[in-house]
């Protein structure tokens, strides 16, 4: 029987697995969030960061599964309430699925 990743359905936490041969070869969760393609791409010049779009690198699939996953929870949290704060100012500071994609990253 296989063990189920917290706050994941059964195709989201089968997937996991299967997508990620080896665990320990990420040493972070956002190496891990920039191996699936959920961080901004950076363009630095001058010693300024510019965060810009998601770079949409790595498996479109796992990204689709975190990205549905997080809009659950904020239709949820909109619904019902949260007692997550960040989750919170997020939502106010951000549209809805910019907000998704940043909650989405492990």
């Amino acid at each position: 029987m296989k063990r189920f990743v917290e706050g994941t359905d059964r195709k989201q936490s089968t997937l996991f697995p299967e997508c990620l041969e080896d665990w320990k070869a990420f040493s972070s969760g956002r190496s891990l969030a920039t191996w699936i393609g959920l961080v901004p791409k950076q363009h630095s010049t001058g010693g300024k960061d510019r965060l810009g779009r998601i770079s949409k690198q790595g498996n479109r699939h796992l990204r689709w599964l975190l990205v549905a996953g997080a809009m659950a929870v904020i239709r949820y949290a909109c619904q019902h309430g949260t007692n997550r704060p960040w989750l919170i100012r997020l939502m106010d500071r951000r549209p809805i699925k910019v907000a998704a994609v940043a909650s989405a990253r492990p």
